[in-house]
């Protein structure tokens, strides 16, 4: 599980609103300043934000359409945060080049504007506080110190927001990327029980199959047990009716004959006999 691949997925997947916005405020502080100060400079910073924004989007999409493994290529990190980068020194020299110095409610509405666009970058950067200061710094902290240093009191009054704004903004990157840390190692380690609970589940299913196998083989084998004992049984039974027959015939032909058997046992001192009570006439 590579977290770093999934930051930059992330900031990806949060980067469209903030194109977005940058290319509707690039509109709207085109709209405002063409009265006040329409020239070169002017048109080409709107031209390079409109190719800028078009730009970043165009990159989302691509981003978009990769594979997994290709996304998690280490040039779409760095692409990200060169196009983002440029694009915070882009504003910043807008609102210290491109706004008017004593025109407050031009002022607060471009600042206003521009803001919007910096502090949704910022939050959708958090994830990720390398993306984020490559963003927030170069967009906030020169315009902070320019203005600040500018000797007009709306420009410090600009500048010494715009630095609390950045201090504001790194505390809510940071806890945004601590709390996506704890999320991504706790997701990790669900993966892990995940992956274990899958092996597990596949080596009893093995073991399953084996059981079922000598279940089955067991079962053959008492199978073949009971047919050998049934025929050892039919055996008995043929071989008992067969020394029947014997017993009736040997004793048909004593009667015939008119004998009969005796055996004495010398161990013992027993003797058996048979028929000698009717062949002598005596009882033993």
């Amino acid at each position: 599980f590579d977290q770093t691949a999934e930051r930059t997925r992330l900031l990806y997947r949060g980067s469209r609103l903030p194109a977005v916005l940058l290319l509707l405020t690039t509109l709207a502080c085109g709209v405002v300043l063409w009265g006040e100060q329409a020239g070169v400079g002017l048109a080409v910073w709107l031209s390079w934000m409109l190719a800028l924004g078009l730009l970043r989007l165009q990159q989302v999409m691509a981003f978009n359409r990769a594979s997994t493994e290709l996304q998690a290529a280490p040039y779409w990190r760095w692409r990200f945060m060169l196009g983002s980068a440029a694009s915070a020194l882009s504003l910043c020299y807008a609102m210290v080049a491109l706004v008017p110095a004593d025109a407050f409610v031009t002022q607060a509405l471009l600042y206003g504007l521009i803001g919007s666009v910096v502090v949704a970058a910022s939050v959708a950067y958090g994830v990720s506080l390398p993306a984020f200061f490559c963003f927030a710094v170069p967009s906030l902290l020169p315009t902070g110190l320019l203005l600040v240093n500018s000797g007009h009191p709306l420009q410090q009054g600009w500048g010494l927001l715009a630095l609390i704004v950045l201090a504001t903004l790194s505390l809510i990157a940071w806890q945004i990327s601590r709390l996506l840390s704890d999320s991504l190692e706790q997701r990790w380690h669900k993966l892990q029980l995940i992956e274990r609970l899958e092996k597990v589940g596949r080596d009893s299913e093995r073991l399953n199959v084996r059981l079922a196998k000598e279940v089955e083989q067991r079962r053959h084998a008492e199978q073949q047990l009971q047919r050998a004992y049934d025929s050892l049984e039919q055996r008995v039974d043929e071989r008992t009716a067969e020394l029947g027959e014997s017993e009736a015939r040997l004793n048909l032909a004593l009667d015939a004959s008119g004998l009969g058997l005796w055996d004495w046992d010398l161990q013992h001192n027993r003797v058996h006999y048979s028929r000698l009570e009717v062949v002598f006439g005596i009882a033993l």
